[in-house]
């Protein structure tokens, strides 16, 4: 008899790597919601800062950590493995999508800002880092509504009331009417370094149809793993290569990409596009070097290093060799409102705010409050976001 306590975590398909236990599923999530038949795919959105909040819920589960120890690598858990672990066996008999069941409360399902072009295998972790990047660095509020497919879709294939297949979702052309809506934001690509994105066919559809209908398409980054190098090693893309895993949308999409131009053609746009994109990746990266602001005062010593936006503060106190130490993020502020908001909207508690996430997000270590208080550290002005 099968255990029902557990299930299997995928290598590459059906190669079993190991066992994880079954998610409990979080109580603030809807049981209920509208059904995926009944509304339209321009509204099966979600927010920036309510697709950071379920992403925590996950990890936060013994799931998580069997699902890291079995990749051998917590930045190898992919969009995958939280589909199969968390998305299906949460929205299971629902008909809806975790993007409508965490509005059902509202009942308001808001039209998409932005669309988010990603790949499967791609590192979650860094996809979280990469959308808290493009809130903390991009102007773009954490309350904006985002088309992310593995959370707008439904997922189960169940055939449960007000649910419809995969196949009959894509033929409503959730993407292809997202463009048409000319969305604020336009697209943004998501790159890991753990996966090739345009290995993914439809990621290069969809750069296809953007460009066609002249949408801004930008690239995003987790800056805590990126560097220059790395990036530039990755720049020529065959994207007659890419793949997909369904026989009938390699066969659909094809037929789309060579009426407009052709593969040949495509690869010639998003090889200028990944251009732009180095020069971008390029000027964010200069924006976290290391720098060291230290101060002498008679005999106290108060010493502010600053990377990646984090900050650590030590001060080595007095001849009596009291010494207090800080350690805090830029961004804590704005992100303990967005998950406030979360909170509030679901009708649950929050711990507090969402940190980056991963072992490469922190280079003086976790965020600490004042250690030894008797030595006092001045907080550099002007370097902490305000809330919003």
């Amino acid at each position: 008899m099968a255990d029902k306590s557990t299930r299997p975590i995928y290598g590459k398909y059906p190669e079993v790597i190991g066992n994880a236990p079954v998610a409990i599923r979080p109580s603030w999530l809807s049981r209920e919601g509208p059904g995926q038949e009944n509304v339209e795919p321009l509204r099966w959105s979600m927010t920036i800062e309510q697709w950071i909040w379920f992403v925590r819920e996950c990890i936060n589960t013994d799931t998580w950590k069997a699902l890291a120890d079995a990749r051998g690598d917590e930045y190898e858990i992919s969009m995958y493995d939280v589909n199969d672990h968390f998305v299906k066996p949460w929205t299971l008999g629902t008909g809806s999508s975790i993007a409508l069941l965490m509005n059902a409360t509202s009942n308001e399902y808001q039209p998409v800002e932005l669309m988010l072009s990603h790949a499967w295998g791609g590192s979650v972790i860094e996809t979280y880092n990469c959308l808290q990047n493009l809130c903390n660095h991009h102007n773009v509020h954490s309350s904006t509504p985002i088309f992310f497919c593995v959370f707008s879709m439904y997922q189960p294939e169940d055939g449960a009331a007000g649910g419809i297949s995969i196949s009959k979702q894509l033929t409503l052309e959730p993407f292809a009417k997202i463009i048409q809506s000319n969305p604020k934001y336009g697209m943004k690509v998501l790159h890991t370094t753990t996966f090739e994105v345009y290995k993914r066919l439809w990621t290069v559809h969809e750069v296809d149809e953007s460009v066609a209908k002249n949408i801004a398409i930008s690239g995003l980054f987790d800056l805590y793993r990126w560097n220059l190098n790395k990036f530039l090693s990755v720049q020529g893309i065959v994207t007659k290569e890419s793949e997909c895993s369904d026989p009938k949308d390699v066969k659909f999409l094809t037929a789309l990409i060579n009426k407009r131009g052709g593969f040949e053609a495509l690869d010639k746009v998003i090889a200028s596009f990944r251009g732009r994109m180095s020069i971008e990746l390029e000027k964010q990266l200069k924006e976290k070097l290391l720098e060291n602001d230290r101060s002498d005062n008679n005999n106290a010593q108060q010493w502010h290093r600053f990377e990646n936006n984090w900050w650590e503060g030590v001060d080595h106190g007095d001849t009596n060799g009291t010494q207090s130490w800080k350690v805090e993020w830029a961004f804590y502020r704005p992100w303990a409102s967005a998950m406030q908001r979360v909170a509030t909207q679901l009708g649950t508690e929050t711990t507090g705010t969402a940190y980056p996430i991963g072992a490469k997000s922190f280079p003086f270590g976790k965020a600490v409050n004042t250690v030894n208080c008797d030595a006092s550290i001045d907080e550099p002005a002007g370097f902490f976001a305000d809330a919003n």
